[in-house]
């Protein structure tokens, strides 16, 4: 049974696709060689293999995932879990907000985010993340966590464990290095307008609060 929730995101991906390189099956925020060895562990257990540069469920893998979804449902109703980043300039309080430029979510608005890492903090992930992705070398302190469901009608679309993460004093220049997302400052961001991931208001209400804080939201749409 696959326990890791990377190694379960593999193989919903591959059950779903014909075939992927590395690069297209590597999830946004996860660094090569974590991700290396959750790829090896599914290889290793036979549910995935490796044709050329291309890889692919094995029939075991394709039995398993089928089995999984209908007696258990467990990727659906596991919590995703990153760390959210608030990120404001110094000099002019502009958030600084991520455009998804490649599905899932193309063209939708949110937080920047970070994934954690078993080797360091939220905070050291954090920071890395936006030095690697964004090059802006920036200073992140708790502030709050929860857990957002959100629901297609009545199916449930995404289930998120998340922290919250902030820097209020970010300085320096912009070095887009992302290929699944566009960073740009923002002076006055409308939360609630039709681009923005529906998860986000309620997130930035409670940070508006000033307060450590936990939520714990369903929001249907």
């Amino acid at each position: 049974m696959i326990e890791h929730h990377i190694q379960k995101t593999i193989v919903y991906t591959l059950a779903h696709s014909d075939g992927l390189r590395f690069s297209e099956l590597q999830p946004e925020g996860i660094e090569n060689k974590l991700f290396s060895y959750h790829l090896n562990k599914v290889v290793f257990q036979g549910l995935v293999k490796k044709d050329s540069d291309i890889y692919k469920l094995t029939e075991e893998g394709r039995s398993l995932w089928q089995q999984a979804v209908k007696d258990q449902k467990w990727f659906a109703e596991l919590p995703h879990s990153a760390a959210l980043l608030i990120i404001r300039r110094i000099d002019d309080g502009a958030w600084l907000l991520a455009r998804r430029v490649r599905q899932p979510l193309k063209g939708q608005i949110g937080l920047p985010y970070a994934q954690p890492m078993p080797n360091e903090t939220l905070a050291e992930s954090a920071t890395k993340t936006m030095q690697m992705y964004a090059g802006l070398d920036l200073d992140f302190e708790y502030r709050g966590s929860g857990y957002m469901r959100m629901f297609d009608g009545q199916e449930l679309d995404s289930f998120l464990h998340f922290t919250l993460h902030v820097c209020e004093a970010a300085e320096g220049d912009l070095d887009q290095n992302n290929d699944l997302t566009e960073f740009f400052w923002e002076a006055e961001p409308d939360f609630n307008s039709d681009e923005m991931i529906k998860s986000i208001p309620a997130i930035i209400e409670a940070y508006e609060s000033g307060e450590q804080f936990f939520i714990e939201e369903t929001i249907r749409y």
